[in-house]
């Protein structure tokens, strides 16, 4: 790791730095578990999609809650 990409804490992070680092927190999950899959598939409500993707159907809400916030 460069010493430069040393681990910062969260906290300490400027708000513009937060909201990038959980935007590519958050899309890199949304790839993981298959999210646009499960939509091509036709589940429309965040219970499918974490049904699909083997997930708890309140983080999967959250998640996409998320992702939505990002547009």
């Amino acid at each position: 790791m460069p010493k430069s990409a040393a681990k910062i804490p969260f906290r300490s992070m400027s708000p513009r730095t937060r909201s990038g680092s959980m935007a590519i927190v958050c899309g890199r999950r949304g790839v993981e578990l298959d999210v646009l899959t499960a939509i091509k598939n036709g589940a429309t409500t965040a219970a499918q999609m974490a049904s699909s993707a083997g997930a708890n159907d309140s983080a999967m809400r959250r998640l996409l809650d998320t992702l939505v916030s990002l547009k």
